[in-house]
């Protein structure tokens, strides 16, 4: 059997996780978190320091994209919560996620990266129930109106929930 692997995982030496499909074809599904922190003891972002995590780090942004969107896509579609109840669902989780750093000692880079896969979904849940049809349960925006209303709502919560400035780890080692 020829080897399935792409030309990126060779020149990087990182494994494919593949899911099947029904036709039996394998589909990249991530570079697994696993093989990097066994590698650089580390998946958190304040660890990318060379190509190769860089690369990793980009390629499973694209695999979160896509699959991202295909699972907002299903869970509105296929199961039946429709577009608000999609964006009802995924919303939901990430106010656990959301509780669980506030309120828990787990891992910031595990809440990190499970805030970062959901919200994939919920963006593509969004966008759904703002330009869909009123007929198939979204809110028949024109893509400019769609765009205006996040954009509207990107400012708010800028306003709402100010951020401060964190430290880089970087900057924390030579200041000690």
């Amino acid at each position: 059997m020829a080897d399935e692997r792409s030309a990126l995982q060779l020149a990087c030496g990182l494994p494919q996780l593949s899911l099947r499909v029904h036709d039996n074809r394998p589909v990249p599904v991530s570079y697994t978190h696993l093989d990097v922190y066994k590698r650089q003891g580390s998946v958190s972002v304040d660890t990318v320091s060379t190509p190769k995590v860089e690369v990793f780090y980009w390629v499973t942004i694209m695999f979160s994209q896509t699959l991202g969107t295909a699972l907002g896509d299903w869970t509105a579609d296929s199961e039946g919560l429709g577009y608000g109840g999609g964006v009802v669902f995924f919303g939901a989780l990430l106010v656990v996620v959301a509780a669980l750093h506030f309120w828990t000692k787990i891992s910031k880079t595990v809440l990190f990266w499970a805030a970062f896969i959901l919200t994939r979904p919920l963006g593509a849940v969004v966008g759904d129930l703002l330009d869909k049809p009123l007929s198939d349960g979204g809110l028949n925006l024109s893509r400019y109106s769609a765009s205006a209303v996040l954009l509207i709502l990107v400012f708010a919560f800028i306003l709402i929930l100010p951020q401060k400035a964190g430290k880089h780890p970087s900057t924390e080692e030579k200041a000690g």
